[in-house]
This record gives structure tokens, sequence and C-alpha cells, in this order.
């Protein structure tokens, strides 16, 4: 084994991920192995065109702070981080009182809300309405996606044909 292998072995134990695979692959999987649903989202790189709507986003959370506002009540900026880029997403206290206890429990998250651009024009922030869980591609999507990856449609339809057997269907 070269040294470099057993380094990546190291660092993989150490961490429990992969170093081979980039963590919005890695966390994006959930325990049925559905991927999140990249097509439903805004991607990061894309908001700038969108100011003033509102959109959905979904990324890694890479970084979060609470702060309190001016009347004491707390409030949370999260960075989220999609594969074209990150976003500022700051959530006001009441939508941090709702949706506050989702930001600990999921590494990456959905949020909706406004967006806003920077004063000096230099990019945007999103000021969150909602927050969630990633949406999830169904069964027979992630069969096409995973299909797609490896090799196009005879892999998703040699595991549709596996179904119907597994099934007893025609």
């Amino acid at each position: 084994m070269t040294k470099a292998l057993a380094d990546r072995k190291a660092r993989d134990r150490a961490t429990g991920i992969p170093c081979h695979h980039d963590p919005l692959t890695f966390l994006g999987m959930d325990e049925n192995q559905h991927d999140i649903d990249w097509a439903k989202y805004m991607p990061v790189e894309r908001l700038m065109e969108h100011v003033g709507q509102r959109v959905n986003v979904c990324g890694l959370m890479v970084a979060d702070r609470i702060n309190r506002t001016t009347a004491g009540e707390l409030m949370k900026f999260v960075t989220l981080a999609d594969r074209t880029g990150f976003v500022e997403c700051f959530l006001f206290p009441n939508v941090y009182q709702r949706f506050g206890d989702l930001t600990t429990a999921n590494p990456i998250l959905s949020a909706t809300g406004i967006v806003e651009a920077f004063e000096n024009g230099n990019g945007s922030a999103l000021r969150v309405q909602f927050v969630s869980p990633p949406r999830r591609l169904s069964y027979l999507e992630n069969l096409q996606h995973q299909g797609n990856q490896k090799g196009g449609r005879n892999c998703v339809k040699e595991s549709l044909i596996g179904l119907r057997k597994t099934w007893n269907v025609p």
C-alpha cells in the first residue's frame, strides 16, 4: 500500500467521511440512499439574477452564529454552500424560533426566502422564511439518477425489471 493511500484511509477513519467524496455527495444521501433533488433548488451562483424574489436554495451548512437583535431576541446567521458558491442566510427571531432546531439537526438544509443584494452590489444574502431538510428524489427518480451516473437507461431498466420480478408484476 502506498503512503498516499495509507494516509487517505487514516483520514477516512478519523473523520468518518471518505476523502474521495465531496461532502455534498457523502452527506446528501439519506439512510435509504436517496439523493437530494438538486433540480428543485436555485444554484447560489444565480441568486443575483433574482434580487427581491422568493427562491429555494439548498446547501451544506459551513458556518453559523447566533446573535441578539437590538430588542434582545435571538436570531441566526447560517452560511450555506452548494456546488456553485456560498450564500449568507439570516433567520430573524420569528423564523429562528420556528426552524432553529433544524439548523442543528441537519448538515444540509433547504432554505426558502427573499434574495437581498448587498449594499455594494457585489453579492447577495437570503432573508429566510422557511427551513427544512432537503427534498429527495423519489425511488424511481433515484434509480434513474443513479442509472444516468452508472451507464444510462439499461441500469434503470434492469432495476425496474428486478422490482417487477420481486413484486410478481408481469
